[in-house]
């Protein structure tokens, strides 16, 4: 009896074990998919398909100059304040490192423009629906046979086989990720079935219930990726960029914040004015 239950143990330990190696490959794969085809794709649509990206660059461009302009204006209130002469070399050089340090944020902004414009294209796969069906389920089975993190003890070669297969995946090669595929069944590693797992039937019980409670951080880790992802641009317009309402709404916001920044800067500019007359005379 106490052999059965032994056996019976075991037998539940291998069915969680696969289980688990499932959800893992699958949110694996759900991580991938929004890292390198939703999120170019929806930066595409938020800032070129609608416009919305030049409008908050110039938001932003107007935002930092309004930022610059207050520094000066605070250095040279500082010297009237304490009743002393502007130093104006000082207040040059804080102002232009300032500027140098907004340029950067400015450049950063502008190369994201020009990256989400450049990596849609890829996105743009070459591969009809039903070969793109075929890619995901070869690179999840793939996945869930080479992945380390779902399997910890896969080899060297097994891990180079790996990268070679996500780097077929990120370029919608098809054959290539077919030819990987097909390595991995001629090496008796997987098999080309729904429920296909490698070989665990030498491993003791403590064995895997290690291996399991390792699978269970590992998924727990691509969970809170997920989440995290979830609350970052652009997945956070995910389910707006459909509302022509919402984007028609955004770029009346945005067009409101830029003309508000402008008069801002028009008043700081003559309030500046007005401090650089005074520290002359």
């Amino acid at each position: 009896m106490k052999d059965i239950a032994l056996y019976l143990g075991r037998e539940e330990l291998l069915k969680e074990l696969e289980a688990l190696k499932c959800k893992s490959s699958e949110l694996f794969l759900q991580l991938e998919y929004m890292m390198n085809e939703e999120e170019p794709t929806l930066s595409f649509i938020y800032i070129y398909e609608t416009g919305l990206g030049s409008l908050e660059l110039n938001w932003s461009m107007l935002e930092l100059q309004i930022a610059i302009i207050n520094l000066e204006i605070s250095l040279r209130q500082l010297a009237i304040n304490l009743g002393k002469l502007a130093d104006e070399i000082a207040i040059h050089k804080a102002v232009q490192a300032e500027k140098v340090k907004y340029q950067a944020i400015i450049e950063e902004k502008r190369l994201a423009l020009e990256t989400a414009k450049k990596s849609v294209e890829p996105a743009k796969s070459s591969c009809n629906a039903k070969e793109s069906d075929e890619l995901k389920d070869l690179y999840r089975k793939i996945a869930k046979a080479l992945h380390p993190d779902i399997n910890p003890h896969v080899s060297k070669k097994g891990k180079q086989l790996f990268i070679k297969a996500t780097d077929a995946y990120r370029n919608n090669d098809l054959n290539a990720l077919r030819q990987i595929f097909m390595e991995l069944k001629d090496g008796n590693i997987i098999d080309d079935s729904e429920d296909c797992c490698d070989n665990v039937a030498e491993l003791s019980e403590i064995e895997l219930i290690a291996q399991i409670a390792k699978l269970k951080k590992s998924i727990k880790d691509f969970e809170n990726r997920i989440a995290f992802l979830n609350t970052q641009f652009p997945f956070i317009y995910r389910d707006k960029l459909n509302d022509k309402d919402w984007i028609k709404k955004r770029r009346i916001e945005l067009k409101g914040k830029i003309a508000v920044a402008k008069k801002r800067i028009e008043e700081l500019n003559n309030y500046l004015n007005i401090l650089r007359t005074c520290q002359k005379t």
